[in-house]
C-alpha cells in the first residue's frame, strides 16, 4: 500500500486529465453512492477508498480489483461480483485510458457497461476522446466551482485528517482546485500573479498534510489558509 508521501508524489506526476477526473465531484458523488448501494461499513468504504488510491497509483490493475473485493472488502459469492462490477463501472471505467481496460472485465464477470459507458461519456468525453461541446460560460462559473469544491474541502476537514484515506481524499481534492483555478486564470477570470500565489497555498497546505503529523491547531490554521484562498477569488471576481 502507498504511503501518503508516496502517493501524493504519485498525484502530482498524474496527467491533467486524470487529476480533473478523480477530483470531480461526479466521481466522489459515485464513490458516497456505491457505498450505500452495497451497504458498505466503516471499514469496507476505507478499503473502497484504499483500491481506488492503489488504481490511480498503478499499484495493481483492473484485472486484480476482484480479488481485492474479497480479501480487503471482505466479500463473496455474488455480492462481491455485483460490487465488482459497480466498482469498475462507476469509478474505474472513466479512467480506464490510464489504468487498463474496463469494458472486457465488466462481460467477463457478467456485467454490461453499456449503462456505465454512457454515464462516463456524458460526464468525461474528453476521456473517450470525443471534444467537449462547447458552452456559454457565465461570468462566476470557474469560481462558483472552485467555491463549491471548496466547501466539500472544508466540510469535516479536521476529521478527514485522522486517517490516510482522508488525508488521500484531500490531497486528491486540492490537486483538483489547483487545476480549476488554473481553468480560471486561463480564461482571465483570475490575475496571473493572484493565481500562482494561491497555487503556492494550496501546495503547501498539501505539502503539510503529506509530510507532517498536524495537532488540532496546526489543522486549523491550515483550514483557515484554504478559507482564505477561496474568499479572495470570490472576492477577486466580485
Amino acid at each position: 500500500m502507498l504511503t501518503p508521501e508516496g502517493y501524493y508524489q504519485k498525484l502530482r506526476q498524474l496527467p491533467p486529465l486524470m487529476l480533473k477526473i478523480c477530483g470531480s465531484n461526479e466521481i466522489i458523488d459515485a464513490a458516497i453512492s456505491l457505498e450505500s448501494r452495497h451497504h458498505l461499513t466503516p471499514e469496507q468504504s476505507r478499503a473502497m477508498t484504499e483500491m481506488q488510491i492503489s488504481l490511480i497509483g498503478q499499484e495493481y490493475g483492473p484485472a486484480d480489483v476482484a480479488s481485492h473485493v474479497t480479501s480487503d472488502l471482505k466479500l463473496s459469492g455474488q455480492a462481491a461480483k455485483d460490487f465488482t462490477i459497480d466498482f469498475l463501472g462507476s469509478l474505474v471505467l472513466p479512467i480506464q485510458w490510464f489504468v487498463g481496460n474496463v469494458e472486457q472485465i465488466i462481460h467477463q464477470l457478467g456485467g454490461d457497461p453499456a449503462p456505465y459507458i454512457d454515464r462516463a461519456k456524458k460526464e468525461f468525453p474528453e476521456a473517450f476522446g470525443l471534444p467537449p461541446k462547447p458552452q456559454p460560460i457565465d461570468e462566476g462559473d470557474e469560481i462558483g466551482q472552485v467555491a463549491e469544491d471548496s466547501d466539500s474541502l472544508l466540510n469535516d476537514f479536521e476529521d478527514r485528517l485522522t486517517s490516510f484515506a482522508g488525508k488521500a481524499e484531500v490531497l486528491l481534492r486540492l490537486t483538483g482546485l489547483s487545476a480549476k483555478l488554473e481553468a480560471a486564470r486561463d480564461t482571465g477570470k483570475v490575475k496571473a500573479l493572484d493565481c500562482e500565489q494561491h497555487l503556492m497555498t494550496l501546495d503547501s497546505i498539501s505539502s503539510a498534510i503529506n509530510t507532517h503529523d498536524l495537532n488540532p491547531f496546526e489543522i486549523a490554521a491550515l483550514k483557515r489558509k484554504l478559507k482564505r484562498v477561496v474568499e479572495s477569488v470570490t472576492d477577486a471576481i466580485g
